[in-house]
């Protein structure tokens, strides 16, 4: 069995403000939440912590979540070498 370095990084990605796609308007960030990523290459895999914002829409109403990403981040390319 192989040792591989393992990394964990925290990514912030949530403004106090995103805009409404709807209405194109200013919204404020009502809370955060987290979401996670698994990155692979070559020689170290890492965990990535995500924290995005939730919004909230005062004309429409509606919450959203600004900037999504994806839920596994995979380098294929660095793997097939």
């Amino acid at each position: 069995m192989k040792v591989v370095k393992t990394t964990f990084q925290e990514i912030f990605d949530a403004p106090e403000e995103s805009c409404c796609s709807r209405y194109s308007k200013a919204t404020p960030r009502v809370w955060t939440t987290s979401r996670f990523a698994i990155d692979a290459s070559r020689d170290r895999y890492g965990l990535l912590k995500i924290v995005i914002g939730v919004y909230r829409c005062r004309s429409c109403r509606r919450y959203f979540r600004s900037n999504q990403k994806p839920t596994i981040l995979l380098t294929l390319p660095l793997l097939l070498r």
